[in-house]
C-alpha cells in the first residue's frame, strides 16, 4: 500500500530464535532507506546471516510485509515484528 511514514529513526524488537531481534529503521522522505537488524543471541550462520538478508529485502519491500528467509523462520518472524513496531512508530 501507499503508506507514508515520517522521516527519522526508529528502533522496535520482536521475539526471535534465541532472544530479542531489534530493528533500526532509518527513513527519508523518500521512505525505507535502511534496516538494521540485530540479534545478539540468534545463531551467526543462521539468524546471523539472515538478519543480513532479511535487511534488504525490507528495504527492497518498503515495508515489514515480506516473505523471510526459509529454514529461519522464528529469526525472521522477530525481525518482521521487529521492523512493524519500529514503522508503527514512524506513521
Amino acid at each position: 500500500g501507499d503508506v507514508s511514514y515520517k522521516a527519522g529513526s526508529y528502533e522496535g524488537s520482536g521475539k526471535g530464535f534465541g532472544g530479542d531481534v531489534k530493528a533500526v529503521v532509518t527513513i527519508t522522505d523518500a521512505g525505507i532507506e535502511s534496516v538494521e537488524l540485530t540479534g545478539d543471541d540468534e545463531t551467526p550462520e543462521l539468524g546471523g546471516a539472515a538478519l543480513e538478508k532479511l535487511q534488504d529485502m525490507f528495504v527492497s519491500a518498503q515495508s515489514a510485509d515480506i516473505d523471510g528467509v526459509s529454514g529461519c523462520t522464528l529469526t525472521s518472524d522477530g525481525a518482521i515484528e521487529a521492523v512493524q513496531a519500529a514503522l508503527a512508530q514512524a506513521q
